[in-house]
């Protein structure tokens, strides 16, 4: 099954740039002027993907995603804005916007895609962890004196190990420095052996 993106735009230019970055056997792009055709069209086609230009009206993209999100309790639609290269926007109304995504034009064709299968299979990736396997009282002791042993056992063969490495390295140095330092003093008493 292919995925579903929608693109809004009043121009022509952004709406073929997407078709052209999504590969048609793996992408079926809904392209719209405007977004009271988005709005019309939204409950069958069932987006994956929704690219908004923000030339659009800001607060008609917020009540679309508003009816996204009530309609899409189960699964996530992700939210990439388009931004023009000299377009005047409200950056405070755009993050209210909270967009998964927001691409200034022009844009790479290899950027667009890649930004859209990640938003997809982010939004297809399971939510949560697997559980933890159920441990009963006496297994989460056991498991737990288990931890603490191997622990203890870990600290014992670290601890020999340096004890191995102070005493094949270390007693041999001091005990030469000692010797030469020793010498050293010897001269400055003028004693001799």
């Amino acid at each position: 099954m292919a995925y579903r993106v929608i693109i809004a735009d009043p121009g022509q230019s952004i709406k073929k740039a997407v078709r052209m970055a999504l590969p048609e056997s793996e992408f079926e792009v809904f392209p719209f002027h405007n977004l009271r055709e988005v709005f019309e069209q939204l409950n069958e086609i069932n987006p994956d993907v929704i690219l908004l230009s923000l030339s659009l009206s800001l607060n008609s993209i917020s009540e679309l995603l508003e009816q996204v999100q009530s309609q899409r309790q189960s699964r996530k639609v992700s939210l990439v804005l388009v931004k023009g290269l000299f377009e005047p926007h409200d950056e405070e109304k755009v993050s209210e916007l909270d967009p998964d995504l927001v691409l200034q034009t022009p844009f790479d064709s290899r950027t667009l895609e890649k930004g859209v299968r990640v938003l997809i299979e982010r939004n297809n990736a399971p939510q949560t962890l697997p559980e933890e396997p159920f441990l009963d009282e006496w297994d989460d002791h056991r498991v737990q004196d288990n931890q603490e042993e191997m622990i203890r056992t870990l600290a014992r063969e670290e601890a020999a190990k340096v004890e191995k490495k102070v005493k094949d390295h270390l007693i041999p140095e001091v005990k030469t420095w000692l010797e030469q330092e020793l010498e050293e003093i010897k001269k400055k008493l003028g004693c001799k052996d």
